[in-house]
């Protein structure tokens, strides 16, 4: 090896070194200690009670433990989590009514290091039946189950890449739900208001639903997928996602404008209807079924 090519590596080296050397001098003037590498932070499960039996809003603010929220059987409110020193839920029921789920980490350097957790953790909330305000949950990859739970104000849920699973739910006003690539299943639900579900590449699939409102879907590579839908007005795009349905009422009920650029079109032509139906892809298929009854819906593959 010639004198030039030991310089560089000798250069290199060091270079290398003093990184880091800075590295760990960054993470010292930080907080972080060694000592903390591959520690191991156990969690331990929590359960919060509140006797009150009205509930006058939800809001949920969670990161990746999956959550379920169901009727309490036994008219209280239950909160089930699990918890660590560094990772925690800040739970309270606030002077307005309102349950407040919030989950919270501590310092960033108290959870650095190579501890993996093997359980699945789920976030349980038991509630009423019926909640006289608005629900609100927000995930970035949990996974979430609600069922069989009335909002009268209203419910709005959120997640990156979390699956949302919403069963025989209804609200006595309108309903948002946004992801990024976390699917959608919604199975039975009434809504005195608007639906609006905007998703980037999600799935998304609807049956029974019954909306008073406008219902707007809005997917990008994503398909659509309902059955035994009914709406005052549709508004359904997407951009390379096909989009397969079929609707509770006649298709002479409506004024329908549906669109596809390069996607094949199997839907009614029906103008001069009361309720508007608009329905566009750019390269997605679309077919459309519209049927009077709940018996004709059988023998619709």
């Amino acid at each position: 090896m010639n004198h030039t090519k030991k310089v560089v590596l000798i250069v290199a080296g060091a270079l290398v070194l003093i990184g880091i050397l800075l590295a760990l001098l960054a993470l010292g003037m930080g907080g972080f200690r060694l000592d903390h590498l591959g520690s191991d932070f156990p969690y331990e499960r929590k359960r919060y009670t509140f006797a009150e039996t009205e509930l006058r809003g939800l809001a949920i603010n969670n990161v990746a433990d999956d959550i379920l929220v169901y009727p309490s059987s036994t008219g209280e409110i239950e909160v089930e989590c699990y918890e660590n020193d560094h990772a925690y839920y800040k739970v309270e029921l606030g002077a307005d009514g309102v349950l407040r789920v919030d989950y919270e980490e501590g310092e960033w350097q108290k959870g650095f290091g190579l501890h993996f957790n093997s359980e699945e953790h789920v976030l349980r909330i038991a509630i009423p039946p019926t909640v006289t305000g608005k629900g609100e949950i927000s995930t970035v990859s949990a996974d979430m189950q609600l069922q069989d739970i009335r909002f009268e104000d209203g419910f709005s849920a959120s997640t990156t890449s979390g699956e949302l699973e919403l069963a025989h739910m209804a609200s006595g006003a309108s309903v948002t739900i946004h992801t990024v690539s976390g699917d959608l299943l919604l199975d039975g639900a009434e809504i005195d208001g608007d639906f609006s579900v905007e998703t980037v590449s999600g799935e998304l699939e609807c049956n029974d639903v019954r909306v008073s409102g406008w219902l707007r879907m809005d997917n990008t590579s994503g398909e659509i997928d309902f059955r035994n839908l009914a709406a005052e007005a549709f508004e359904i795009d997407s951009i390379s996602g096909n989009i397969y349905g079929v609707v509770l009422g006649a298709a002479s009920d409506y004024d329908i404008q549906a669109d596809s650029v390069s996607g094949n079109l199997d839907i009614a032509r029906k103008t001069g209807g009361q309720k508007p139906f608009q329905i566009s892809t750019t390269s997605g298929n679309i077919r459309i079924d519209f049927v009077e009854n709940m018996e004709n819906i059988e023998g619709i593959e």
